[in-house]
């Protein structure tokens, strides 16, 4: 390869890193034989191959708080870093890096937790490996990760991912307050929000403005509210369906705003079984999501712990494979994710600043209400320039990190807890370089996520 790409003067634009060993036993937390489809992703995206490289240990490369324990652990991810950098300023830029395999053939890097939140202290942290020169506040490549409950959930990924315009564009769906219905998924939204978080905490406008959003860009969107009969301000828009699964397996986007752990995800009352009662509170696990039918779709999810895939749960508890949300999630169809591997946070009454925002033009978006702004920001109203999965997930972190006076870096232990947390554990599991369903370009006549003038 090195010689290939100085010969020819190529450029390593897109890298991907997997590990051909990973159908052996690597732990409590492997998903094995995950590189089995990088083949198939190299040859689509004419990908640089990186399955080898030095551990490392400096502590002037990532700041692990003088913690030898993390020292250890930490070799080969800090050494896969450096490998990257190196790549990167030799045969770069490189602008998209996907991560084949589990977080035990691959790994994450296990941060100190700077919050002070988590029951081990760790952070684990895929969009680190983005930051690829001498600015540590600045993400340069887009970074995401091919995880899947197993191998044949990844291959189904990836054929989804990459034949998502033959797909069949029409999904009869079976509602429980309408019959079946055939919906258009790319056309198709679901914006949901969850119990407490949106109506106790004062957080009803993501979800909302989302729909609102949506329909702007030309969809159909379904809006859940924590009754799931709406928001208690609506004005008619919300939706009356008990099943919220018959939304998910309608939609080609989905976004929710809510409560989440490290195996279960859309916290609702009475909104997740036919004929429920509507005072009964329940969520949906990732087990259960092994039996619904996604069509490949692309989700945001601004809530605790859903994309973590390594260690165990912020109240120090063991996790387990089988039960990990976003992998079950992506078995059952959807081929792009977004979310926090660790306890995330959130600013009570956001939707003061949301709401006049409408009028300012300054929303005041932070925490996770900045993550799930950012994200559908550039999936939707600048899709342009930062449309594609990895380019929304990147685009994200470097406005948080921008709003927040780049005071913040997953490379330092350094700023505000909660936000350098924000731009560390949020993770994107799919292909960084695919680009979803177009809908109308650019902001057309509604575009609610920004905090002024200033914030692109």
């Amino acid at each position: 390869w090195e010689r290939l790409l100085t010969k020819n003067n190529l450029r390593a634009e897109y890298v991907l890193v997997t590990n051909p060993n990973d159908y052996l036993d690597l732990g409590k937390y492997h998903y094995p034989t995950m590189s089995a489809v990088a083949a198939e992703i190299a040859a689509k995206r004419s990908a640089y191959v990186m399955t080898n490289w030095s551990e490392v240990v400096d502590p002037s490369i990532v700041d692990l708080a003088g913690n030898q324990t993390l020292v250890e652990i930490n070799k080969k991810a800090v050494g896969m870093l450096v490998a990257l950098r190196s790549l990167s300023k030799s045969h770069g830029p490189i602008k998209n890096i996907c991560i084949v395999g589990s977080a035990e053939s691959v790994p994450q890097m296990e941060l100190p937790d700077y919050s002070a939140s988590e029951g081990d202290g760790i952070t684990s942290s895929d969009s680190i490996f983005g930051f690829l020169d001498e600015d540590d506040y600045t993400m340069d490549a887009a970074v995401g990760r091919i995880i899947n409950y197993n191998v044949a959930g990844a291959s189904n990924m990836i054929v989804r991912t990459y034949m998502y315009d033959k797909f069949v564009r029409s999904v009869d769906v079976e509602y429980s307050n309408g019959g079946k219905k055939s919906i258009e998924w790319t056309k198709h939204a679901a914006a949901i929000g969850g119990y407490q978080i949106t109506y106790q905490r004062g957080q009803t406008s993501p979800p909302r403005f989302l729909k609102d959003d949506m329909e702007d860009e030309g969809l159909v969107c379904e809006l859940y509210g924590p009754s799931a009969f709406g928001f208690p301000f609506n004005t008619g828009t919300g939706s009356v369906e008990f099943d919220l699964n018959a939304a998910l397996q309608a939609s080609g986007f989905v976004g929710y705003r809510g409560h989440g752990s490290w195996h279960g995800c859309f916290y609702m009352w009475g909104a997740l079984s036919p004929n429920s009662d509507p005072e009964s509170y329940d969520k949906l696990e990732g087990t259960e999501c092994r039996e619904l039918f996604f069509p490949p779709q692309v989700t945001m999810i601004a809530a605790c712990e859903c994309a973590k895939i390594h260690g165990v749960s912020y109240s120090g508890t063991e996790t387990s494979t089988d039960r990990f949300f976003a992998p079950n999630y992506l078995y059952g169809g959807a081929i792009g994710f977004i979310g926090a591997t660790e306890v995330s946070y959130s600013d009570l009454f956001q939707d003061i600043t949301a709401y006049t925002g409408l009028i300012t033009g300054d929303h005041d978006w932070d925490k996770n209400n900045a993550v799930f702004a950012f994200v559908w920001d550039g999936l939707l109203d600048h899709e342009q320039e930062h449309g594609s999965l990895g380019e929304a997930h990147r685009w994200m972190i470097n406005r948080y990190i921008k709003t927040h006076g780049s005071t913040i870096t997953p490379l330092k232990q350094s700023g505000d807890g909660a936000d350098w947390k924000e731009i560390s554990m949020y993770a994107l599991y799919g292909d960084p370089a695919f680009v979803p369903a177009p809908t109308k370009p650019g902001a057309n006549n509604y575009d609610p996520w920004h905090n002024g003038a200033d914030d692109m």
